[in-house]
């Protein structure tokens, strides 16, 4: 991991109490090292301090095992890479510690170096502008009325459709009923005229026969206006039987 971090240019600092800490072959890659003093009382602190100390490239001025047990507090062994990148000796070296306050600053201190700051003039009003996640939102909030829009319209041209659809098929219905009334009434009307002069007929050829019998025993005969006037009133009572039924019919329902 540490090998292909590095390849990408990116530094990596390890820091430990003991070098012994870092595995072997993560420690081969390190180029430049800080050692502090390390203290070694036992056979296996005595091992880590004499690997600590191989770890350094030698110094002819000063035996490193020897010099990282008796440095002092602000010292180290210190390693770094030259100009050609190549580990320079060890050597024996105080650290300066960093010149800075160790807390939070005034805010004298603060407003002076914003005073002072030549960024201060050109930030100093705050812009909120409208951003990238604005924009999308009210994009996908018209969006959305949009499709609630034109989903209200077509349901509203569905129903109107269907309306439409539905006055079409009832006038249809009663075009229907009303063609067929008035077949039934012309039908009615034929009906009539039928019988009446069916009536008118019968009546004449009964006025004939009697008018035969009568010129044959002498009995009165009937002349052709009278015949003619009897089947008249015999047509327009039938017409008048008819037409009053279907009228009566009309107002309290078909009879029988």
């Amino acid at each position: 991991m540490v090998k292909l971090i590095r390849s990408k240019g990116v530094g990596i600092y390890f820091i430990t109490q003991s070098a012994s800490d870092i595995p072997d072959e993560v420690l081969a890659q390190l180029s430049n090292r800080v050692q502090h003093a390390l203290r070694a009382y036992t056979p296996g602190e005595q091992k880590t301090v004499r690997a600590a100390a191989r770890a350094f490239r030698a110094n002819p001025a000063f035996n490193t095992e020897e010099a990282i047990m008796a440095l002092g507090v602000g010292e180290a062994l210190v390693s770094l890479l030259d100009e050609n990148g190549v580990p320079s000796v060890v050597e024996r070296a105080r650290i300066l510690p960093p010149q800075s306050l160790m807390g939070p600053a005034s805010e004298l201190d603060v407003a002076e170096r914003i005073e002072n700051d030549e960024y201060e003039l050109k930030y100093r009003a705050s812009v909120d502008r409208e951003s990238a996640y604005e924009v999308l939102v009210r994009a996908n909030a018209e969006l959305a009325q949009r499709r609630q829009q034109e989903a209200e319209a077509a349901a509203a041209e569905k129903q109107r459709l269907k309306e439409e659809a539905a006055a079409a098929r009832a006038a249809e219905r009663e075009a229907a009923q009303a063609a067929r009334a008035a077949e039934k009434e012309a039908e009615k009307k034929k009906k009539l005229v039928q019988q009446a002069t069916n009536r008118a007929a019968s009546s004449v050829v009964t006025a004939v026969s009697h008018n035969a019998v009568n010129a044959v025993t002498g009995g009165k005969i009937t002349s052709a206006s009278t015949i003619t006037k009897r089947a008249a009133a015999s047509a327009l009572s039938s017409v008048m039987r008819s037409g009053t039924s279907s009228i009566i019919r009309g107002i309290f329902g078909s009879m029988k």
